[in-house]
């Protein structure tokens, strides 16, 4: 089972509701790790990233984080958001990061 199925108490969250991308890229603690990767993939989406450049963006990501994510909770978690968040075809010609 995937650790960002449950969600926390929103008052346990030291994100608040808007993103705070700095906070985010430092890393953070064991309880903030879903609700930060589901902010920062968002928004990587949102700048249209490339699914392979968001993919190696949160990998990076979450070496930061204290623990991180396994990596399989972190695949399953991405590929499960990609799918939901992302425009069909999204980034795919694409070779950078976006």
């Amino acid at each position: 089972m995937s650790k960002c199925n449950s969600t926390p108490e929103p008052d346990n969250w030291a994100l608040e509701d808007r993103l705070d991308l700095e906070l985010i890229r430092k890393g953070v603690e064991e309880e903030k790790r879903c609700h930060a990767l589901h902010q920062y993939l968002g928004w990587m989406i949102n700048q249209k990233y490339s699914k392979i450049g968001a993919k190696k963006e949160l990998v990076e990501w979450n070496k930061k984080n204290h623990p991180p994510l396994s990596s399989a909770d972190l695949d399953k978690e991405f590929e499960k958001r990609w799918s939901e968040w992302a425009k069909p075809g999204q980034g795919e010609n694409f070779s950078g990061n976006k």
